[in-house]
């Protein structure tokens, strides 16, 4: 529901089935995330429904289309630089990461294991929700960036794995 003012502006003259009040408590509220870290949120009024969702743009890279470096990319003082070619795992969500499934229980997985795509590596509490974080490829992890109970956000890098097979 879309005019041309912008993405998250609902059609003045209201849509079938959606209750005008709904549609003006939309235009509210995707004004008010404007100014927030949300990207989604739902209103519901009289059994309408209006998701709202907002892209968060991304810095753009630097000249010569060389990726911007993050704090989580740079490795502390001291450790060793990751060999090129190694792969980042990145949180999918903001929240606090933790390697282990309870705090006495041994973590995921250790620097060094071999890692399969569906290999959870941790965890990240979200909104008292627990989303398990996996590898995503195949490989062996080279370094952790973040320590458990470390506040990431989205797209943080959290581990560095090596891809070359075994």
């Amino acid at each position: 529901m879309t005019t041309g003012g912008g993405p998250t502006d609902p059609q003045p003259s209201g849509a079938p089935g959606v209750p005008p009040e709904l549609l003006e408590a939309a235009r509210g509220l995707a004004e008010a995330l404007a100014s927030t870290d949300v990207t989604e949120a739902i209103v519901e009024r009289e059994g309408a429904r209006i998701r709202i969702r907002r892209s968060v743009p991304r810095a753009a890279p630097p000249a010569g289309d060389q990726p911007a470096a993050s704090v989580a990319d740079q490795p502390p003082p001291g450790a060793a630089v990751e060999p090129s070619g190694a792969h980042v795992v990145r949180a999918p969500l903001a929240g606090i990461f933790y390697r282990a499934p309870s705090p006495h229980a041994d973590p995921y997985v250790r620097e060094g294991d071999r890692l399969e795509p569906s290999s959870v590596v941790g965890l990240i509490e979200a909104m008292k929700v627990f989303n398990e974080v996996s590898a995503e490829t195949t490989g062996r992890v080279l370094r952790f960036v973040v320590e458990g109970g470390a506040h990431v956000e989205a797209g943080d890098v959290l581990l560095h794995l090596d891809p070359s097979p075994a």
